[in-house]
């Protein structure tokens, strides 16, 4: 059970969840961080003396955390703490992982396969029907379908799931006390019974304008992967793809026709290798070996006429999954610039695929 002072380190203005922490890993608990001295809390990094004076004067928040547990208990609502075990452990990984979240609904926040679709607010009659078909077709393997309940592709993402029997979660940039976009009510109320709202932001909070872009890395972080349906060369869908990129999340989306806007920020992300090209749900299930238990497997055969290094660098792929290019780099001993040229070699053969995040997949 969360505990006051625990609500009381996420009520203090200025300490975010980066500096809550940091202050955790020093301290372990919060109860901890309220007994330190001034002398003890600003010699940690980062951890100045403004910081140092508005812990030390941290009872002042005390009552209203307290107010804040119970009011949340009232409207049967869960608060979920970072250190806690029920607090959601794909997120844990993010390093701007909030400190406290705020859940309506059931716990289904860390069910095995759990997937983000967002895209634009102005979603096409094809990007409709692809998120429809998406999720139609996705239904076998049962995955959490996470967006932030805007209008367009997300708010049709939702509705998808509730139709075929899915978990469906929204993020939101505002209290559980009140919904934006309101016309979203009726869905959210569904949303509930088999998945769940989430928010960062107690009761009486927003939503503010930069809200939306910073509930994005929560969609991002809690998910294996983020889809991008449709997304124009700007918007809320390119944060989401760029920050799960950074967690080192699959990203993927749709491509759609050359001359239409509200792809172009999908043919941005495949043409920059910051995301898979997919077309169909069974891409998806692919990419993210959800039928690994159903595979052959694979006998690899290095082809003849390579040089002693690009089968030194095949081999290192073959035997690691998707490793990062640093850890080729140390693996292989190549300096930086000649492993690139191995990689830019092996790939224009086709033997190799660049992926996000400066990974390497071999193809053979």
């Amino acid at each position: 059970m969360i505990t006051p002072h625990e609500v009381c380190l996420h009520l203090i203005p200025g300490i975010g969840p980066i500096t809550a922490r940091i202050l955790l890993q020093h301290f372990s608990t919060a109860e901890n961080i309220f007994k330190q001295t001034k002398q003890s809390l600003t010699h940690i990094d980062g951890i100045g003396e403004a910081t140092a004076q508005l812990l030390l004067k941290h009872q002042f928040y005390l009552k209203e955390a307290d107010d804040l547990i119970r009011l949340t208990q009232k409207q049967n609502t869960q608060m979920l703490f970072l250190g806690h075990d029920n607090y959601p452990s794909r997120l844990k990984q993010i390093p701007d992982a909030p400190l406290i979240l705020f859940r309506k609904g059931v716990d289904c926040l860390d069910l095995p396969r759990m997937i983000s679709v967002v895209g634009t607010r102005k979603a096409t009659d094809y990007g409709k029907r692809i998120t429809s078909q998406l999720i139609q077709d996705l239904q076998p393997w049962n995955p959490v379908i996470v967006s932030g309940l805007a209008y367009g592709i997300d708010i049709h993402a939702h509705r998808a799931a509730l139709q075929y029997g899915l978990s469906t979660v929204g993020v939101l940039a505002h209290g559980l006390d009140r919904l934006y976009p309101p016309t979203h009510y009726e869905t959210a109320q569904k949303m509930i019974q088999d998945g769940a709202l989430l928010t960062e932001y107690g009761w009486g909070k927003g939503p503010e304008p930069t809200w939306f872009a910073s509930r994005n890395r929560i969609i991002a972080g809690l998910c294996d992967a983020t889809i991008v349906v449709e997304a124009a060369e700007k918007g809320g869908a390119l944060i989401t793809a760029s920050l799960a990129n950074s967690y080192d999340r699959e990203v993927m989306a749709f491509p759609g026709r050359t001359d239409d806007a509200y792809s172009a920020g999908c043919h941005r992300l495949i043409q920059s290798h910051q995301a898979h090209l997919i077309t169909s749900a069974q891409d998806i299930v692919e990419l993210l070996c959800w039928d690994e238990e159903n595979k052959k497997p694979i006998v690899r055969v290095i082809p003849k006429g390579l040089s002693d290094e690009q089968i030194r660098i095949l081999q290192l792929l073959i035997q690691n999954d998707d490793p990062h290019i640093d850890e080729l780099c140390m693996s292989s001993g190549f300096t930086p610039q000649y492993l690139s040229l191995l990689l830019l070699e092996l790939e224009m053969q086709g033997l190799i695929q660049g992926l996000p995040g400066k990974k390497y997949r071999c193809l053979i």
